[in-house]
């Protein structure tokens, strides 16, 4: 899930779903039906495959701002985003269902 980041000057747009196809510590790439600019601040919540954590359902959230657009991507456009601040967190029974 991605969302632009909450903003005095901007209204709030609904998290959607998104799509990432890298990541690593200093930033992702997602692929999203948005319609945002180089510079928007994100937060996104990000969940980790259960194997990787020994069993456990576990997900990252962190914010950042979009540094590159890339059009022509399938499901929307693509974005390269920074990741300025992240935090691990467990996923409850019933987050790890959906």
């Amino acid at each position: 899930m991605v969302k632009p980041r909450k903003s005095r000057k901007v209204t709030i747009e609904a998290e959607m779903t998104a799509e990432t196809q890298d990541i690593s510590s200093g930033g992702l790439f997602l692929v999203a039906s948005a319609d945002w600019t180089i510079g928007t601040e994100i937060e996104c919540e990000l969940r980790l495959p259960v194997k990787a954590f020994a069993g456990r359902a576990v997900g990252i959230r962190c914010r950042g701002k979009i540094a590159r657009l890339v059009p022509g991507q399938r499901e929307g456009m693509g974005f390269g985003a920074t990741i300025d601040h992240y935090e691990f967190f467990h996923l409850k029974k019933a987050e790890k269902a959906t």
